[in-house]
């Protein structure tokens, strides 16, 4: 229950009983939206921290859940192999969409909001029509997961990645498939636009992030010289250059037209799971598992201060809009505020009892929002660092008893075997000694990553479910 004038939580509503696997606000930011492992999507008042409904219909873990353009409706996506859409008003759901026969990664709508398109283990991308709830065209000619499908920014377009190492741009109106992007050696886990929509940006596995002429499909540039897989790449606020990161424990910028590597920026020396602009472009901001986060001049690569402070891994550091301030996750169980342009500690936002995985600002830039191990969604006043709400998520524990202790050799190849809730593997054919399969929370904000085990390994099924169901990246 809480006090609606000042927002102060008087005590702890229970609300999810698993895992949260999103939690974003509306376009007008006066509410929030979660997905759960609960099969429940929850819809709250993001002023008064009240749980305005919740949205019960899918069978299975719900993966995620956004919001229309217009915010009148949210879509969602779930393991039960359907995509659900609901009335925001009343929680009402106006139509779920069947077709796809395995878990359904993602769902979100076109740039008008006048369609949906999903991403289905089923190897197929699916388009919606949101008026109707017909399936318009099923794009069927990738061979593995599809990991993600996003529309281009115009709408007319619809770009998906796969497990099959490809990456393929379809014509959204007739579903055909325009051009698929060959090069990558191991699975492709994300693929996105330009701000202009005229490239393509993939990230893979194979330790590379690849640039691709949109018109055409012709692979512009390969960006390479990593050691360690790439955590991630995004293009600058102008979308002519690309800064990526590595757990190589480097940042590097490119030039989007040219592929050429800018510059290296060292310093880092652990993991390095996160690199932004700053809204104006003039800067970067990385955050490593050396603890610290560091701020570097885009023009000259040179770092122009290190924020210390927390006291275990920083997983992601995000600028606020107007980019003035960092925002700072870590496994220290804080989230810290800095003064961008001094590097001061502003405040620490130090409620969570567990890891931190991701600290976002408000569209408007007054409130954070964090996601925590302790099962909690806190949104924090910026101007004071007061926590306003919690929304409170019972832990899950089979999630967290899935942290193991040993890091498995990369020689190792056997069949994976599930059991309690753990997967184990044997050491090899002549020791049968088990132990439990590494799980890596360098990039809890996208799931738990598990080690990289030989490419001709053998994955039953029941273990490729279950590693499936906690966001495993291979």
């Amino acid at each position: 229950e809480w006090d609606a004038a000042t927002g102060e939580c008087l005590r702890t509503l229970e609300g999810h009983t698993e895992d949260v696997r999103s939690a974003i606000y509306s376009p007008a930011g006066d509410k929030i939206v979660s997905a759960s492992a609960d099969h429940t999507v929850k819809e709250w008042d993001a002023a008064a921290g009240e749980c305005l409904r919740t949205l019960q219909g899918h069978m299975e873990w719900v993966n995620s859940a956004v919001y229309s353009p217009a915010g009148d409706k949210i879509v969602s996506a779930s393991d039960d192999h359907t995509v659900k859409e609901w009335d925001v008003a009343t929680g009402e759901c106006l139509r779920t969409l069947e077709g796809h026969t395995g878990d359904v990664n993602s769902a979100v709508y076109s740039p008008v909001g006048d369609k949906i398109v999903s991403a289905s283990d089923d190897h197929t991308v699916k388009e919606w029509d949101v008026a109707t709830g017909e399936c318009l065209c099923t794009l069927e000619e990738h061979t593995h997961w599809v990991s993600s499908a996003v529309y281009s920014p115009a709408g007319d377009k619809i770009l998906s990645a796969s497990w099959d190492h490809t990456v393929k741009e379809w014509d959204a109106a007739t579903g055909e498939c325009l051009r698929t992007l060959e090069g990558h050696t191991n699975d492709v886990f994300s693929a996105v636009y330009s701000p202009a929509g005229d490239k393509i940006l993939s990230v893979s596995v194979d330790l590379t992030v690849k640039e691709w002429d949109a018109a055409t499909g012709e692979c512009l540039h390969t960006l390479e010289g990593y050691t360690n897989y790439v955590t991630s790449a995004v293009y600058s606020p102008a979308g002519d250059k690309i800064v990526s990161a590595s757990r190589d424990h480097t940042v590097k910028e490119w030039d989007a037209a040219t592929g050429e590597c800018l510059r290296t920026l060292a310093g880092h020396t652990n993991w390095v799971n996160s690199a932004v602009y700053s809204p104006s472009g003039d800067k970067i901001v990385s955050a490593s598992w050396d603890k610290n986060v560091k701020e570097w001049d885009a023009a000259t690569g040179e770092c122009l201060r290190t924020l210390k402070g927390h006291t275990n891994n920083v997983v992601s550091a995000v600028y606020s809009p107007s980019g003035d301030k960092i925002l700072s996750a870590s496994q220290d169980n804080t989230v810290k505020e800095w003064d961008a342009a001094t590097g001061e500690c502003l405040r620490t936002l130090e409620e969570h009892t567990k890891i931190v995985w991701s600290a976002v600002y408000s569209s408007a830039g007054d409130k954070i929002v964090s996601r925590s191990q302790d099962g909690t969604v806190k949104e924090w006043d910026t101007a004071t660092g007061k926590c306003l709400k919690t929304f409170r998520i019972e832990d899950d524990p089979d999630l967290f008893e899935y942290h193991s202790k040993n890091m498995l050799n990369r020689e190792l190849q056997t069949r994976l075997q599930t059991s309690d809730n753990k997967i184990y593997l044997p050491t090899s054919t002549r020791n049968k000694e088990n132990r439990i399969l590494i799980n890596i929370p360098g990039l809890w904000i996208q799931g738990c990553s598990f080690k990289n085990l030989e490419k001709n390994s053998q994955w039953s099924e029941e273990a490729l479910k279950k590693m499936k169901q906690y966001g495993a990246r291979f």
